[in-house]
């Protein structure tokens, strides 16, 4: 072998070190990759862990006394829809409804109402009661 420049022995190793640079590129851009996740996670952990344990705002947590209720004020109201068996009318039971119109009939000086109102979207070939409907009157919209 020719110890030159130009030689075999110097290409063989100019090639090998060619070789060793585009994989020590490609390690080191993995390297970098895997960092750059690892810091990602670590901060989204980071910010989970701040932001399950800081405190609230003053004014904004309260707790309220414990009550007592016996079992006899205790109520189970439902609303059913079912067919009735060996036919195919729909049976409909509804407690809840009757109950909250009890109640706005019931009330004295003003009502405060926070509920999920259901819309129409169903299959066309059932039919419900519209309650949601009913509830909030003829001339009123949602």
């Amino acid at each position: 072998m020719r110890t030159k420049k130009g030689s075999i022995t110097n290409d063989c190793n100019s090639t090998n070190k060619h070789m060793l640079l585009r994989k020590s590129r490609k390690n080191r851009g993995l390297q970098l990759f895997s960092i750059v996740g690892i810091l990602l996670v670590m901060l989204i952990a980071a910010v989970a862990i701040y932001q399950s344990h800081k405190p609230l705002p003053p004014g904004i947590s309260m707790e309220g006394p414990i009550h007592t209720v016996s079992d006899g004020d205790i109520q189970f109201l439902s609303d059913l829809t079912y067919k009735e068996e060996g036919t195919t009318t729909t049976k409909q039971e509804q407690m809840i409804f009757e109950r909250i119109y009890q109640a706005i009939d019931e009330a004295e000086q003003f009502i405060v109402m926070d509920m999920f109102l259901y819309n129409g979207y169903h299959k066309k070939d059932q039919t419900f009661p519209p309650l949601s409907r009913t509830l909030r009157g003829p001339n009123q919209k949602l």
